[in-house]
């Protein structure tokens, strides 16, 4: 019912009575769960400590440290409450988990870019050497040829030397040149 008085144009209920408006069945006549009603006790009971406080230090002329909006947050240990007795609060954890979930998702997609493009470098790199290392067994195999070649000379030449220095006449018919 304080729920409703406020709805229409009324006072803000007190949170407990807010609380028993929401979580107990009139027409039953008993809580909607079983850990409701102690549920409720608290919030009496800690609406009855935060009055007190609220009168010394009234009396004090100090400020009040608990506002009454505050109370279901630490009783109950939950913001939708005070969400529904319709006081704004900051954004809630799965609103800010959102956004940085997004921010995250953002960060995330930029690295994977990142090392897309890394990955795309060291694939050309591969390439380059498998390139070099084309051209330098082409090099190789020439060198190799060149290698043989004047291994064939030297081998003839001994034989000329060979045959020269042992007397043996070099001439037309010679196989050695």
């Amino acid at each position: 019912m304080a729920a409703q008085s406020y709805k229409r144009g009324g006072q803000r209920p007190k949170i407990a009575d807010f609380y028993s408006s929401t979580h107990y069945n009139q027409k039953k006549k008993k809580w909607v769960a079983p850990i409701c009603e102690q549920l409720h006790l608290l919030l009496e009971a800690r609406q009855k400590e935060d009055e007190a406080r609220c009168q010394e230090a009234d009396a004090l002329g100090l400020p009040i440290t608990m506002p009454q909006e505050e109370m279901p947050i630490e009783v109950l240990g939950k913001k939708f409450y005070v969400k529904e007795y319709g006081v704004s609060l900051k954004s809630s954890s799965s609103k800010r988990s959102s956004g940085q979930s997004h921010e995250e998702v953002r960060v995330l997609k930029n690295e994977v870019e990142t090392l897309k493009d890394v990955c795309k470098q060291q694939n050309d790199q591969v390439d380059t050497l498998k390139d070099l290392c084309q051209k330098q067994k082409e090099t190789i195999q020439m060198q190799q040829e060149k290698i043989n070649a004047y291994d064939e000379k030297f081998a003839r030449f001994e034989a000329v030397m060979s045959a020269y220095m042992h007397g043996n006449p070099i001439g037309a018919g010679s196989n050695c040149l």
